[in-house]
């Protein structure tokens, strides 16, 4: 369900945004690549947190909203693990979060839902796939205790 709220208030943000708020998005992104650059988790998930939120707020849709505070509770509560970067590959992932907020300003800014809906699911499948690697890490077999009786 998170990408569908996720899409659908990315396509009310670029129907409805202000320009306040597209000045504060731009600061909170500016904190966040900041924050990933000093490697700052604590700061990241805020920031990030933040940035999502602003979004949620260009939206201007009350019932939305608060399912979208939910989401973002949780993201910030599991994103503790993935903004410690602690390979090569959890920094491209960091770093391609950070492209794609930028994406998003941009996109919200030219009024193009298409790009942002579709900037949604890339930005959702690499936070699905971090918490995956989380949740089942790699070598480790699911099944492994199963047959060893």
């Amino acid at each position: 369900v998170a990408p569908m709220v996720y899409a659908a208030i990315g396509r009310l943000a670029v129907q409805n945004f202000k320009p306040s708020q597209m000045v504060d998005l731009k600061d909170t992104q500016e904190r966040f690549r900041a924050a990933s650059k000093s490697g700052d988790a604590l700061s990241m998930v805020v920031e990030n947190n933040r940035f999502h939120e602003i979004i949620g707020e260009m939206s201007a849709n009350a019932y939305l909203q608060p399912s979208l505070g939910r989401l973002l509770i949780d993201h910030a509560r599991i994103g503790h693990t993935f903004f410690r970067p602690r390979n090569d590959d959890m920094r491209k992932r960091l770093q391609t979060a950070v492209e794609h907020h930028d994406g998003f300003i941009s996109a919200i800014g030219a009024h193009d839902e298409d790009a942002v809906v579709d900037l949604v699911f890339e930005h959702w499948e690499l936070s699905r796939e971090n918490m995956e690697m989380f949740i089942a890490p790699q070598g480790m077999k699911a099944d492994a205790l199963v047959g060893d009786n």
